[in-house]
């Protein structure tokens, strides 16, 4: 039983360098792309939500890390390989699996926020 108040959600802040880039970006990957704001938009892919902001710091962006559970990392490998091709600051490492269990793809954003698209780990 939880000692604390009801939550509903846990949502991140995404740097962006280019706004209009990474907006597009995250659109074309398969999120929903509403914008809120001149200088944040919701991003939102099966049901999970994260805020872009027009906010960036190199340092920041490079550390940001969005797992993102899914069932096949190779089909989710082939969807993301053109779309690495349409924006030259993307950067797509191919499925490989991880020793803690789980396979993986890796895709930076253009403004070099870590996207993992990975499979649930064996229980």
């Amino acid at each position: 039983m939880p000692t604390h108040p009801p939550v509903h959600a846990l949502i991140p802040f995404v740097p962006c360098r280019n706004f209009d880039t990474s907006l597009a970006f995250y659109r074309r990957v398969g999120f929903a792309v509403e914008r809120a704001a001149d200088d944040l938009a919701t991003v939102e892919l099966g049901g999970l939500r994260a805020y872009l902001q027009d906010r960036w710091l190199e340092d920041w962006a490079r550390n940001t890390v969005l797992l993102v559970q899914v069932d096949d990392a190779a089909d989710w490998e082939r969807h993301l390989n053109g779309i690495a091709l349409e924006f030259p600051e993307a950067n797509l490492t191919p499925a490989q699996r991880y020793p803690w269990g789980a396979t993986e793809v890796h895709l930076r954003d253009p403004s070099g926020v870590l996207l993992r698209f990975g499979e649930r780990p064996p229980a």
